[in-house]
């Protein structure tokens, strides 16, 4: 035997489970050990660049519909648990009514949407709810400190999670042998897609949901892996149904992977899924009385307000163009580099073919697309860009990393197409951080009312944003007074 190596069984036989030894000269495995030391300097610094970055704007953008999950990690520190009966003033306000996104359960009120994303601000929100405590004890009782307190708070969350995001994906890139472009395509899906502008600017539901699916991929793509790994990836792809229910569009392909690909070992990750998924639909039942709970709830309401007569839109090829190629809510439009990534798949399919989990969970693009399409209000509200398909993007981030890595030997006029659509991605999104909002959802007409807006090519959201200028916080205003005495 060579001085220096450790030979391995044959691969076949790693399959039906012998153990296996490394083909790697040992020299090469002292090389991988030490290369592992800047891998983690590059995700923290990317997880600190990502944060800094979404933090910047130094404001929280969002929509009544947010309102609950800026409110519930409050009230659960201040021991209320999932109940926001202490904001009851604030919630009713001179109407009495409780708005369409709470659900008055008998004397309780409780937020009609997934309350996942306020667990997660939990840990993020505690110890700034501890030091406003103890430099302004009376906070909550002075609107004028209490609500952009609590909206700090709650941007604050939002922005790491969707920062933990970036750093899972690059994490998930270099487990797919995909480290000579992880960097670019991490970057260009953390900041070139809605992940900026939704995901860390206020607590959506999409950040969470976009969390778990990384997590869950990460997990279970490495060969063989643990029972332990497959239980984390059970669990994390329910919690991303249990952030968004549309995200079961990717959740069951992976457990019918699982199903026929493991064999008995796909107990270890189904178990715990459906486990999940019971609590899930006991809990709807119990407290909202029917398997969507507070969402069921919502859309029982209707929808006069957008316009529509159902849930369901009537023209579902005008709304799936609209959720690819509106000039104001379009995929492709927001992220130009997606579409590339799809177009390269024929040349990037035969190496996707080797991570059979991850290709289960890309086939979820396609009916998560159709769901989102097909539903009435596929332009998401008032809101900016795709912001249904903020979730999705790092699935599209990894094909991308493929699509980058084929690129390379390709001509450099290919390559310059794909950086050419990063960067345009990324300055929509940046003009949206600086920017959004502006008067465009409202003026001349509500967009919810008036849908041919939608298509107004002339007239659209990131035009009157840079028209508008960029909305500059208190504080930074503040700062500037200082500097400039």
């Amino acid at each position: 035997m060579p001085r220096g190596r450790v030979f391995a069984a044959p691969v076949a036989a790693r399959e039906q489970g012998a153990p296996a030894l490394s083909l790697v000269p040992l020299k090469d495995e002292a090389a991988g050990r030490r290369s592992a030391a800047p891998s983690a300097r590059t995700r923290v610094l990317l997880f600190l660049g990502l944060l800094g970055i979404y933090a910047a704007n130094g404001r929280e953008i969002g929509a009544p519909d947010t309102s609950p999950n800026i409110l519930l990690p409050i009230a659960i520190l201040r021991g209320d648990g999932p109940v926001l009966n202490r904001f009851e003033a604030t919630l009713r306000g001179d109407g009495g009514e409780p708005p369409y996104f709470v659900e008055a359960h008998g004397d309780l009120l409780l937020s009609r949407y997934p309350i996942l994303p306020a667990l997660l601000a939990v840990p993020v929100t505690w110890p700034q709810l501890m030091l406003l405590d103890r430099t302004h004890p009376d906070w909550m009782q002075n609107p004028a400190v209490a609500s952009p307190s609590m909206r700090v708070m709650a941007k604050s969350a939002a922005a790491l999670v969707a920062a933990l995001v970036g750093m899972l994906l690059y994490g998930l890139l270099l487990e797919l042998g995909l480290g000579e472009v992880a960097v670019t395509a991490t970057l260009a899906t953390a900041l070139g897609s809605e992940l900026w502008m939704v995901a860390s600017q206020s607590p959506w539901q999409h950040g969470s949901a976009a969390l778990f699916l990384v997590l869950s991929l990460l997990l279970v793509v490495p060969a063989r892996g643990s029972r332990t790994r497959l239980v984390g990836a059970g669990l994390a792809a329910a919690a991303a149904v249990c952030a968004r229910s549309t995200n079961a569009a990717f959740a069951v392909p992976l457990a019918i992977w699982a199903l026929f690909a493991l064999g008995r070992r796909a107990l270890w990750l189904l178990v715990p899924a459906a486990a999940v998924g019971a609590l899930l639909l006991t809990s709807n039942v119990l407290l909202f009385g029917n398997v969507l709970g507070g969402l069921g709830a919502i859309e029982s309401l209707g929808h006069a307000h957008h316009g529509l007569h159902g849930s369901l839109t009537d023209e579902p090829l005008t709304s799936l163009a609209g959720t690819l190629f509106s000039p104001n809510r379009g995929l492709f439009v927001f992220s130009p580099w997606a579409l590339l990534a799809l177009a390269a798949l024929p040349a990037t399919a035969p190496r996707l073919a080797g991570f059979a989990p991850l290709r289960a969970m890309l086939l979820g693009l396609l009916p998560f697309t159709l769901v989102i399409s097909g539903y009435g209000v596929w332009w998401a509200g008032e809101s900016f860009g795709p912001r249904y398909g903020t979730e999705a993007m790092p699935l599209f981030g990894v094909l991308l990393a493929f699509a980058l890595v084929w690129a390379r030997t390709r001509s450099p006029a290919t390559r310059a197409v794909f950086h050419v659509a990063i960067a345009f991605s990324i300055a929509l999104q940046a003009i949206g951080a600086l920017c959004y909002p502006s008067d465009w959802n409202k003026v001349p007409g509500s967009v919810d009312l008036h849908h041919d807006r939608l298509w107004d090519w002339r007239d659209t959201e990131i035009r009157r944003c840079l028209e508008e200028g960029p909305w500059v916080p208190a504080s930074y205003l503040a700062v500037w007074r200082r500097l400039t005495r």
